[in-house]
């Protein structure tokens, strides 16, 4: 996962296209050589993602994406982005779910991030902002679309918490992840 780290990404915005369920089920069981870089869960909405480095669309299609490069795990404001669809259980569709307070888990498979929901809102596209980083301030931003029209985005943050060593988390951190 490293190597796929110092891989350069598609941070284009203007790249991302719709999709269909359709799309998103070819995509999974494509043979793909995807940058993985990490893996993201959400427990109450049964999300459970890997991350790819970069907004390529092939990678959208599979799971979660950087949304800035050079980005780290725990550190400033870590910004992902996956497809929202008409099926509530696939990519970040179960975002529409969450709950402020809850859990979000993110991992290297050095270390596991994790950070409690502290904000969730839907915004217009041009709001580019919510993934900047805020001094002193180590959070998480998920984006995925609000509707399926794409007129809206969801944007769902949250505050770092707690990191664990990967070896060193519970039986429940890890089974997130499988």
């Amino acid at each position: 996962m490293e190597d796929n780290l110092k891989r350069k990404g598609n941070f284009d915005f203007d790249s991302v296209e719709s999709i269909s369920n359709e799309l998103v089920l070819k995509a999974q069981f494509k043979n793909n050589d995807l940058p993985i870089i990490g893996g993201t869960a959400i427990h109450n909405v049964k999300l459970s993602l890997p991350i790819y480095n970069g907004l390529d669309n092939t990678s959208l299609l599979s799971g979660a994406g950087t949304m800035k490069p050079d980005q780290q795990m725990g550190k400033r404001n870590y910004a992902l982005a996956s497809h929202s669809a008409k099926d509530k259980t696939i990519l970040f569709s179960p975002l529409e779910f969450i709950s402020l307070k809850e859990k979000i888990y993110v991992t290297d498979l050095k270390n596991i991030y994790i950070y409690q929901v502290s904000f969730k809102e839907k915004v217009d596209p041009s709001r580019v902002e919510v993934i900047d980083d805020i001094p002193n301030k180590n959070m998480i931003t998920l984006v995925t679309c609000g509707d399926l029209a794409a007129v809206t985005r969801l944007i769902v943050q949250g505050t770092l918490i707690d990191t664990v060593e990967f070896k060193n988390a519970n039986q429940y951190i890890h089974s997130l992840f499988s």
